[in-house]
């Protein structure tokens, strides 16, 4: 299946990249951490009207998600510990330790020719 340009439209990602230790004043180990994403990087991607029918099969059973993002290719680094800008954008000042994502990924399926990925609004 091919993708269309005209109706791409531009996304962005953060790709999870860890969890840091949180020290104290002292530099002592608090016991919490604090998980951390890389920069927003665009990505241009088919995005579908939100949805999450039982009856589209195409994640599986049970997976309940908000939208689909259709990227033609199958070398998106995009995973399940992503988090995604799709119906906003990032802010000037990102945090990469604090990010303000709309959607979450709930799963990836890659084809031989395209990657759909079903994503989940984050709940704010």
């Amino acid at each position: 299946m091919r993708l269309l340009a005209r109706n791409r439209r531009k996304v962005w990602y953060c790709l999870y990249q860890g969890r840091n230790p949180i020290l104290d004043a002292d530099g002592d180990d608090t016991g919490e951490v604090a998980v951390t994403y890389s920069e927003p990087v665009a990505l241009l991607a088919n995005v579908t009207a939100a949805s999450g029918d039982a009856a589209q099969e195409q994640f599986g059973v049970g997976i309940k998600y908000d939208k689909v993002l259709q990227v033609a290719g199958t070398s998106c680094p995009i995973d399940e510990h992503s988090l995604l800008f799709v119906d906003t954008e990032p802010p000037a000042d990102f945090d990469a330790a604090n990010v303000p994502a709309d959607y979450a990924v709930t799963r990836v399926s890659k084809s031989l020719n395209s990657t759909s990925i079903a994503v989940s609004r984050v709940r704010q």
